[in-house]
This record gives C-alpha cells, sequence and structure tokens, in this order.
C-alpha cells in the first residue's frame, strides 16, 4: 500500500526543510509545556531535532519508508 500522492502536496520533512532553506532561524515553533517551560525552535532547530530522531530509530532498526507510532502527551514539554 502506498500513501494517497496529492498534487502539490508535501510532507511535514519537507515542509521542514524548506522553510529551513528559505529562513533558517525563522521561529517555527513557540509553545508551554504543562509545567510552564517555553519551547522555542527555528526551522533549523526542527529540522536538526527531526534529523536526530529519524538517526535514533535507524540505530533502532527502522528502515525508511518503514511506518512508526508515537504516543505522546498534547505538551510541548520534555517532562
Amino acid at each position: 500500500m502506498t500513501p494517497l500522492q496529492l498534487p502539490g502536496a508535501a510532507t511535514v520533512p519537507e515542509l521542514l526543510r524548506n522553510g529551513a532553506r528559505r529562513d533558517p532561524d525563522q521561529l517555527a515553533l513557540s509553545a508551554r509545556s504543562v509545567s510552564g517551560a517555553r519551547l522555542r525552535r527555528s526551522y533549523a532547530g526542527l529540522v536538526r531535532d527531526m534529523d536526530r530522531a529519524a538517526a535514533e530509530l535507524a540505530e533502532l532498526g527502522l528502515a525508511a519508508g518503514e511506518r512508526a507510532a508515537t504516543f505522546l502527551t498534547n505538551d510541548a514539554g520534555y517532562e
């Protein structure tokens, strides 16, 4: 089974990389965690985080194109 491809559609990684190419230091994410801490990330910072997470998943044996699920809280924090 392949994902539905829509004309002009982009994946989240593509959108983040495009933002990082256009203006790497532009604020892309600003959110408050449950504890009150403020998380801010530029497009370049989000791409670094994304690449680091992808590398860690690859080390665990997840190959490109395979699917993974995450269960997260609706919160920006790392608590």
